[in-house]
């Protein structure tokens, strides 16, 4: 048909003059020529565009499950990292727990072992402070006797009358004392006799049981004043 498009004579107007109904015919023509010359240069376009409306849709209905997936993914990781922050904290909650754990694990092992060093002192103690008190009755009539008694003697003879004749007396009366008993010790203290020393009485145990018997006594305990009888303290004994 190109050649009669081309054709210069061929037109609606020209041919209008020769018939009308020519004249319809050829614009009918021309628009079918048109039409075609249009639809094949246009269609495949409008089919690449459709095709592609079509993976466009695709694509968006892909990117809105992408956005979904992603939106969920991004919750999870806040919960994650919510949880991961609780976890943190409960985590230096936990260390500093057993910090403070391990410290007073460490100060009971030290107390433990401090105890244990102890408890050998404690034990002594304890079976001192029992025999101390199962002899405090002998210690005391000891105590007693010797300072009413023992002042105007020197201490070698101090010491024989103890234990040559008082404790002869007390195991012989079934009374329990202490086998080592010391005047000085049961009757002061080692501050009191630290006092004394530094006010300038010597060191010796006969100076510190003459001090005592001296501020203990007030019956001049010190001086001989009549004829010692052995036999004169018996009344401390039962018969």
């Amino acid at each position: 048909m190109q050649p009669f498009i081309n054709d210069g004579e061929l037109v609606p107007e020209k041919v209008k003059v020769v018939s009308s109904a020519a004249s319809a015919l050829c614009t009918w023509i021309r628009a079918v020529e048109t039409y075609a010359r249009v639809y094949r240069i246009v269609q495949p376009k409008k089919d690449r565009y459709e095709k592609a409306m079509l993976e466009l849709a695709d694509k968006q209905n892909l990117l809105e499950q992408s956005k979904t997936e992603l939106t969920s993914i991004q919750q999870r990781i806040e919960s994650l990292r919510i949880e991961y922050e609780l976890k943190m904290k409960e985590k230096d909650t936990l260390q500093r727990d057993a910090e403070k754990t391990a410290m007073f694990l460490d100060r009971a092992t030290k107390l433990l072992d401090g105890v244990a060093e102890k408890r050998m002192i404690w034990d002594r103690t304890a079976n001192e402070l029992k025999e101390n008190l199962e002899n405090l009755l002998g210690n005391s009539l000891l105590a007693c006797a010797f300072l009413s008694y023992m002042g105007p003697f020197l201490s070698d003879y101090r010491e024989e009358i103890v234990h040559q004749i008082w404790e002869k007396e007390f195991n012989r009366n079934g009374i329990r004392f202490q086998t080592d008993f010391n005047f000085a010790k049961f009757m002061s203290t080692p501050t009191m006799i630290r006092e004394w020393n530094i006010q300038g009485l010597p060191r010796d145990n006969f100076s510190t049981e003459n001090a005592i018997i001296a501020t203990r006594n007030q019956s001049f305990s010190l001086c001989k004043k009549n004829k010692f009888d052995f036999h004169s303290i018996r009344f401390i004994f039962p018969s």
